[in-house]
């Protein structure tokens, strides 16, 4: 087939024709021949018969009388039958009784296959076999046979004729052929020839000449119209490449432009953030000692204000410099090793006092399927969490927010984990569900006077989730509240063999009421307790709480454990303890008190927490499962295996080394910086010697002694980079390392990676927060070396 798709046109039509003609011929041919053969063929069948019908009458007789004289006597009329080859003449025995044959008798008889009386068709050959029957009985049988020569050689005769005429009407079709491929293939093989013209010399000019009316006159009179669109589109398309080619040589002008303007909003950003973060730096810094002074309480106010509006200043700069890193793409993602409960108990700690503030009650949970040992980015995982959490405080007047994380799927070495952020706030119409994620938009345009904000927090979380192969999306109805949904996908090395998700209490048989208003709070409690192998019930207010636990001693099946929330709408909280531990029956249940972080602010006596364990709110897993586990060291049901791990949170640390003061070097050229940095490590049990820049840091260095360099980048005479190089250049001779973290008001990512390059062991951006800071340090400085030693005094229990 593709043999014949690839001939010329004028070879497809010959083939055409002559195909035609013989397959035609052949037809005709055929049909006539089959009718003339078996017309002949039936001719000779009835001669045959009419002439055995005739011989049969004597030849009876003949046998009859016995007399094979008279039987080849009427045999003798078949020698003037050229066709008659043989005739047979059997009685009734089968035996021969007389015989006759002719002149083209072959050696061998042919019997029909089946033997039956009647003529019969056999190899080129006709036969007649009769029964010779006189008074009814067969006396003997009859056989004639005659051969098909002459139908055969007529057939022949026909074949050689067909060979002549299908000869004859090849070289008449080709007479055909040879007129009309003038008429008919010329002008297409002319539009043929035009067209490669056109295609080999791009020369739209050339046109096809029309020579008749008919299609292939309409076919080249179309083709002549379309090079005359093409030649036009194509002057048109010069005209065009011309303009394109000045607008080319515009938009690049206008790309290095735009380059350079990119280049330069990244220094404008990096150089804004360097010189906002530095006074911030002194203002926070200053705040958060002031606060840790002796203040009335109108001063405290005034300088609370001013810190929260320090922390909002500071986090409107960190959007925009986020916002402008994914711009850039120049945001990359860390991939470390990460305690997810950990993580979530920080966020919730700090979230918990802006809730508190407005009446908010904050509620976490993580379901014990979620892998707690995980592997990504937890900075940038929290910062999802905590600006979903800060809109949900923001847009929520009264009722709850509510914080949970479930396992969606595990394949291989990573997992998704689902986290959602429900409240109870102003809620979202359905059509501003998208607008919400976009830069610089809130669902209500008007709302940002009455709340604030840049609009920039659910942008940045959409790009995060995005980049942690996620997505982010909401569930929300006017005045019915928000659910704010999204996906990461995390890997995770190890099963942590913790807290969550053992039956570490099982064998114990213990069992808990929790007494807390709030459905959310008791139902996820519920679930925690029910994986660590603890059956427990419900209650809402101190009365039921009272009546269950009396229930549970008639059923002999008492509480060992109550959970009991100290701020119970319209409930004394106290006086239900006090009927507890006066009530014999009951008195030896173990009660832990559920309270908020300003417990302060309580009428409580100012050493209550100190005599009695409590939970603060949000509840943290390891904190609930730590006191559950000091409060049952000294109960009956606590088993002496069951190992003991209890987690005390401390107001103040001492850093030490070898059991002595921490000797650190600080290089800052910014009084106010220095006197931040100084307080926060001379806090901490850390001696501190100051330089104002690089080459007085190095002069410095000489007399030893120093355990860790804190440097500022951005000093006069000699910068941070130049100083860390050159003192890790000392190093290569002289051996020994110290340990140097940056603390710089540039914190874009270049800064980061450069900081790294000089030789740098740590990094921590201004303003210095003293969590940050403390952290680093125990990450740099050598863990067999390192110390950290609680004030007994000011430890609280967890």
């Amino acid at each position: 087939m593709n043999f014949f798709k690839n001939r010329t046109l004028r070879q497809k039509l010959t083939f055409i024709i002559m195909l035609i003609s013989a397959i035609s011929l052949i037809l005709a041919f055929t049909a006539f021949v089959t009718y003339d053969f078996f017309r002949l063929k039936n001719r000779l069948t009835g001669d045959l018969g009419i002439l055995s019908d005739l011989l049969t009458v004597n030849i009876t007789t003949a046998l009859i009388l016995e007399s094979k004289k008279d039987a080849f006597n009427a045999l003798a009329p078949l020698s003037t039958q050229n066709n008659i080859t043989a005739a047979y003449v059997y009685d009734n025995e089968g035996k021969v009784f007389v015989k006759y044959q002719g002149k083209n008798f072959s050696s061998d008889l042919l019997w029909p296959e089946s033997k039956n009386f009647g003529i019969h068709s056999y190899k080129k050959r006709l036969i007649s076999y009769r029964p010779l029957v006189s008074e009814g009985e067969i006396i003997g049988s009859f056989l004639i046979q005659s051969n098909l020569d002459d139908l055969y050689s007529r057939m022949k005769i026909y074949r050689n004729m067909l060979a002549i005429f299908l000869l004859l009407s090849i070289l008449l079709g080709l007479i055909i052929n040879s007129i009309l491929q003038k008429i008919i293939c010329r002008p297409i093989l002319h539009l043929t020839d035009v067209a490669k013209e056109v295609k080999d010399k791009k020369d739209y000019s050339v046109r096809a000449v029309k020579k008749s009316e008919d299609e292939l006159g309409f076919l080249i009179e179309c083709f002549n119209g379309m090079l005359d669109q093409i030649q036009e589109g194509n002057l048109e398309l010069q005209e065009a490449n011309a303009e394109l080619g000045k607008k080319a040589e515009e938009l690049l002008a206008s790309k290095e432009k735009a380059e350079d303007a990119s280049r330069a909003k990244s220094e404008f950003l990096a150089n804004m953030s360097h010189e906002i973060r530095t006074p911030m730096n002194g203002i926070i810094g200053m705040t958060d000692m002031v606060l840790e002074t002796e203040l009335t309480h109108e001063q405290l106010e005034y300088i609370d204000i001013v810190k929260k509006s320090a922390d909002s200043l500071l986090h409107i700069i960190d959007d925009i410099l986020d916002f402008s890193r994914i711009e850039s793409r120049s945001l990359r993602l860390d991939r470390i090793h990460f305690d997810l409960h950990q993580v979530m108990e920080t966020i919730m700690h700090i979230m918990a006092i802006k809730a508190q503030e407005k009446g908010l009650e904050l509620i976490s949970y993580i379901s014990h399927e979620v892998p707690s040992s995980l592997t990504g980015d937890p900075k940038r995982l929290g910062q999802i969490i905590m600006n979903l959490i800060n809109n949900a405080v923001k847009f929520t007047e009264k009722g709850e927010i509510s914080l949970r994380c479930d396992l969606e799927n595990r394949d291989g070495d990573t997992a998704t984990l689902h986290f959602s952020v429900t409240d109870t706030g102003i809620g979202i119409p359905k059509d501003k569900f998208e607008i919400i994620f976009e830069s610089f938009q809130q669902a209500d345009g008007s709302s940002t006077r009455k709340y604030g904000g840049t609009g920039l927090g659910l942008t940045i979380s959409k790009q995060l989730t995005e980049m942690m192969g996620g997505r982010i999306w909401v569930e929300s109805e006017p005045g019915r509240g928000s659910a704010f949904h999204f996906t990461v996908r995390l890997g995770y090395w190890a099963q942590k063999e913790g807290n969550e998700g053992l039956n570490h209490f099982k064998e114990t048989g213990a069992r808990a009421l929790i007494i807390d208003d709030n459905e959310t709070t008791r139902k996820n409690m519920t679930e925690t307790l029910s994986n660590w192998g603890i059956s427990s019930g419900e209650a809402t207010d101190c009365k039921t709480a009272l009546e269950e636990m009396e229930k549970g001693i008639m059923e002999n099946n008492p509480y060992n454990l109550v959970f009991l929330d100290l701020k119970i709408p319209g409930d004394d909280s106290i006086g239900l303890y006090n009927k507890i531990k006066e009530n014999l029956c009951i008195a030896d249940t173990d009660v832990i008190f559920l309270s908020f972080l300003d417990r302060k602010e309580s009428d409580l006596p100012e050493d209550f927490f100190k005599n009695h364990p409590y939970v603060l709110k949000p509840i943290s897993q390891t904190r609930l499962y730590n006191t559950i586990m000091k409060v049952m060291e000294n109960s009956p049901l606590y088993p002496e295996h069951l190992e003991k791990n209890v987690t005390e949170m401390t107001l103040r640390e001492k850093i030490l080394k070898n059991g002595e003061p921490l000797n650190v070097l600080l290089a800052e050229d910014d009084y106010i910086n220095q006197r931040v940095a100084i307080r926060i490590l001379e806090n901490h049990g850390c001696s501190v010697e100051t330089a104002e820049n690089g080459e007085a840091l190095l002069e410095m260095l000489k007399k030893g002694g120093f355990d860790l360099i804190l440097m500022d980048i951005q000093m006069p005479v000699m910068n941070g980079y130049e100083a860390a190089r050159n003192i890790r250049e000392k190093e290569k001779a002289s051996g020994g390392h110290i340990p140097i973290i940056a603390i710089t008001a540039s914190v874009m990512g270049k800064d980061k990676n450069k900081c790294f390059e000089a030789g740098m062991d740590g990094f921590i951006s201004k303003p210095i927060k003293k969590s940050e800071l403390l952290t680093m340090i125990k990450e740099v400085i050598n863990d067999s070396s390192y110390k950290e030693y609680s004030n007994a005094e000011e430890a609280v229990l967890v």
